[in-house]
Parts: C-alpha cells; sequence; structure tokens
C-alpha cells in the first residue's frame, strides 16, 4: 500500500499508540508520515533526517497556500521555510490503519 501512495502528496495515517513518541502524536496515538514527490525534497531530507512538522495550517484554518501565508500562521516559531511558489492543491491524508481505507482530506 505505501509504494502506491509514496512518494507523493499524501500524509498516511498510521497507528503510534507508544508513550515514547508522545511529544510527536500529543495524545492522538497516531502519526501522519509522508515521503514528498519532489526528488530535490527527498535528497535535502536525506542529509538533514526526517523533518518534524504540524499542517500549514491552524486547526480550523485554510491551510497556506504561500510561503507569506504560512509566515503569518508560525512566524518565527518554524525554523525555516521553503518557497515553492503557490500551491493549490489540498493535501491529503489518508487513514489506512484499518482495513479500510479512508479519505480524510481530499482536492
Amino acid at each position: 500500500m505505501i509504494k502506491k501512495f509514496w512518494p507523493g502528496p499524501f500524509s498516511l495515517i498510521f497507528d503510534c499508540k507508544s508513550k515514547k513518541f508522545l511529544y510527536l502524536h500529543r495524545g492522538k496515538k497516531s502519526l501522519a508520515l509522508r515521503v514528498p514527490k519532489p526528488k530535490w525534497l527527498r535528497k535535502f531530507l536525506k542529509e538533514t533526517g526526517p523533518l518534524v512538522t504540524q499542517s500549514a495550517n491552524l486547526a480550523e484554518l485554510p491551510y497556506a497556500k504561500t510561503i507569506k501565508e504560512a509566515k503569518k500562521y508560525f512566524g518565527k516559531k518554524v525554523d525555516f521555510y521553503f518557497d515553492a511558489g503557490r500551491i493549490d492543491k489540498k493535501p491529503l491524508a489518508i487513514d489506512i490503519r484499518k482495513k479500510e481505507i479512508k479519505i480524510l482530506r481530499k482536492n
């Protein structure tokens, strides 16, 4: 299943019940992971290690479509930003924790 969706614009949601990773799942007991499609970004992540971040928006607000919008949401709370231009596609989240796949966000 993972090979079908990655690399690509899909976050796959996995169970993560370990207290060891509470700082990541913040009590939700699940993690959304993504392997990005752009080769330059995968190469960057091979050099730096995994990137841990929340979505490009704050809860209940629209996702950031530009670096300007992202900076408006997060300001200096983010270590660095990549300017990928305007992104109009909605982020995709797919819950694969059960036998039936559930698309949580779609275009």
